[in-house]
């Protein structure tokens, strides 16, 4: 399998199991980290699961973010 590029392994490696994120989305989640201001917040990664042997490779491309604002 030939693996995107750009991409960052995230995570403790496993036996059977590899995450890896596009680096864009690591660069947005620091940058929204230092813009939240403490604030408590979500967000949820988006991707694809290919299994190759006894591998999963989850490769997040796409991030969705949510702030909670006071109310």
């Amino acid at each position: 399998m030939e693996l995107p590029k750009n991409l960052i392994q995230m995570g403790k490696p496993d036996r059977t199991h590899k995450i890896f994120v596009e680096d864009y989305i690591i660069s947005y989640i620091k940058e929204w980290n230092r813009e939240s201001d403490g604030q408590p917040a979500g967000i949820a990664l988006y991707g694809q699961v290919y299994k190759e042997s006894n591998y999963k490779y989850y490769f997040m491309s796409v991030s969705y973010t949510h702030l909670t604002l006071p109310t």
